[in-house]
């Protein structure tokens, strides 16, 4: 894993070079390539070259003012937290890009929350499920410093919501002026600093775009058919290959490798997963 990144403090002095040692000796733990840009009190330290921006995987910006240069990594995946996060908890933080762990916890609270709700709340369920959704959405936001974990999670129970009405979501989605309204109101939740909000808002309806699209266009592909079948387990297992190969291989041969083995552990897990479905204590779970 290559990363990039930027580091800003307020004051622009002791913090921003605390974060960066903190990134670069975290990186070195791990195995990574570390590059830090500094913006402090003292100017552009440690100045990234166009050719650490190319090859890099992320960019890590470690900042609580704005910082100049951010145009150079446009195409590139950014990650924004505050300097406290990199002084903090560096590796936790450097585990996380690219990392499927947020989702397995993501899904498995949702999972959680789908229980709690139809079994303890059996007459309003669904509106229990967002209720308890959004409360887990400010939770987190509190608790942790990387959106990422909870930034799209009404998906989930506005998934929910299209399965159970779906003739009645469906005729409202196919109207265009439902999604001027989707902008709209992100528009608003922007405007008054409710970022994480109008996130959702925008994700929610990019996700009906797509259930849109994919009602007047059925793509008939037998190889696509039968990835689909594997999708949450090829997800859920990518970085095992990922992180297995990463210092060995490079390029062309990296990708291959990942790709073959992740999709061998997918397979393999997902005949694991009809074994255990099939199993006498969860036939009565349906």
């Amino acid at each position: 894993m290559k990363i990039v990144g930027i580091t800003s403090c307020t004051c622009g002095i002791a913090h921003t070079y605390m974060a960066r040692e903190k990134l670069l000796e975290t990186g070195k733990k791990l195995g990574w390539s570390v590059k830090i840009e500094t913006q402090g009190s003292g100017g552009i330290e440690f100045a990234l070259t166009d050719q650490d921006i190319q090859e890099a995987d992320c960019v890590l910006l470690a900042t609580d003012v704005a910082v100049s240069g951010t145009e150079r990594f446009k195409g590139k995946p950014v990650v924004k937290v505050p300097v406290s996060t990199a002084i903090k908890s560096p590796e936790h933080l450097l585990s996380s890009i690219g990392n499927s762990n947020w989702y397995v916890f993501a899904i498995l609270t949702m999972y959680s929350i789908v229980y709690i709700s139809f079994k303890q709340f059996k007459k309003h369920s669904m509106t229990s499920c967002v209720l308890f959704t959004i409360l887990y959405i400010v939770m987190m936001d509190v608790i942790k410093d990387q959106a990422w974990w909870y930034n799209i999670i009404l998906c989930f129970p506005a998934g929910m919501i299209l399965s159970k009405y779906k003739d009645r979501v469906c005729s409202i989605i196919q109207k265009p002026v439902f999604f001027v309204f989707m902008i709209i109101l992100a528009l608003i939740l922007y405007i008054f600093h409710l970022d994480i909000l109008a996130y959702e808002v925008i994700s929610i309806g990019f996700c009906f775009l797509i259930v849109d699209v994919c009602a007047y266009k059925k793509i008939k592909n037998d190889l696509f058919h039968f990835l689909g079948q594997y999708v949450f387990e090829i997800y859920i297992l990518q970085r095992i290959s990922m992180n297995l190969f990463d210092r060995y291989l490079n390029d062309w041969i990296y990708l291959i490798v990942c790709i073959l083995v992740t999709f061998v552990l997918a397979y393999n897990f997902k005949k694991l997963e009809t074994k255990v479905d099939g199993l006498h204590i969860f036939k009565n779970f349906s």
